[in-house]
C-alpha cells in the first residue's frame, strides 16, 4: 500500500489522516486528471495503488460499484445489484442514496447496501464472493434511515455495526464469528451511523464501537 492509498473509511488507520509528505496549502494551479460522473450517494471512493472503487445509487431498486483506473479513470468494472431503501419522509430530501462506505484489504471489496446487506466482491473483476443479508441472518428489521456503518477488516475479520449489534465475520467467508452489543429494536434506534475503530489504548489494542 503506497501512502495515497485510502483502502477505507478515513483513511488507511481511520483517523482522518493522510500519511507522508504535507499536502499543498493551496489548490491554485492544479488541474483535474480526469472526471466520472456518478449516481447519487454518500460513500467516499478507496483509493489504491491503481483502481479507484466507487459505490453509487443506479436507481431506486439497485445499487453499484465501479471499479476506475486510477490513471486515467475508465472503466474496469461494474457491479450492481438489487439493494433498495428507503428513509423516513421527513429526511427524504438529503436522499434515499446509498450510504456505508466501502473498505478494501487489498483483493477484496466489503460494500454495504441501503438494506443492511454487506457484499464481498474480488477487487480484480467486480465477481460476488459472499453477501450477508444482517436483517434476514438475525431476524431485525432494516435500518430505517439505511446501512450507514463501515465495515473494519482487520487480519480475517470483518467488524461491523448491524442487525442492531456489533458483529465479527469471517472475512473470506462471511459466516458469523461473534455478535455483541445486541440492542432492542424500534424507530431512531434501528441500525448504526457510527463505525467502530482499532486503537491502543494502556498498552492493549481495542475495539472502539458505540452503540
Amino acid at each position: 500500500m503506497c501512502i495515497r492509498d485510502r483502502p477505507q473509511w478515513r483513511g488507511p488507520e481511520r483517523d482522518g489522516q493522510a500519511p507522508g509528505d504535507a499536502w499543498s496549502q493551496t489548490l491554485s494551479g492544479l488541474q483535474p486528471s480526469w472526471r466520472v460522473e456518478l449516481g447519487k450517494g454518500y460513500p467516499g471512493p478507496v483509493v489504491t495503488t491503481d483502481k479507484v472503487y466507487v459505490v453509487e445509487t443506479v436507481d431506486r431498486y439497485t445499487v453499484g460499484v465501479r471499479a476506475l483506473s486510477r490513471d486515467t479513470g475508465a472503466l474496469l468494472w461494474r457491479t450492481p445489484w438489487t439493494g433498495s431503501g428507503s428513509v423516513p419522509f421527513f429526511a427524504r430530501a438529503t436522499g434515499d442514496w446509498v450510504r456505508s462506505p466501502p473498505a478494501w484489504d487489498g483483493s477484496t471489496l466489503f460494500v454495504g447496501d441501503m438494506s443492511e446487506v454487506l457484499v464481498a466482491l474480488d477487487g480484480e473483476t467486480g465477481v460476488e464472493l459472499w453477501r450477508v443479508d444482517f436483517p434476514n441472518r438475525y431476524g431485525t428489521p432494516v435500518p430505517e434511515f439505511g446501512f450507514a456503518s463501515s465495515p473494519l477488516v482487520a487480519g480475517a475479520f470483518v467488524f461491523i455495526q448491524a442487525a442492531n449489534s456489533l458483529g465479527n465475520l469471517d472475512k473470506h467467508t462471511g459466516h458469523t464469528v461473534w455478535r455483541s452489543l445486541e440492542i432492542d429494536t424500534g424507530i431512531a434506534r434501528n441500525g448504526a451511523f457510527s463505525s467502530p475503530v482499532l486503537a491502543t489504548l494502556a498498552g492493549t489494542e481495542q475495539l472502539i464501537a458505540l452503540n
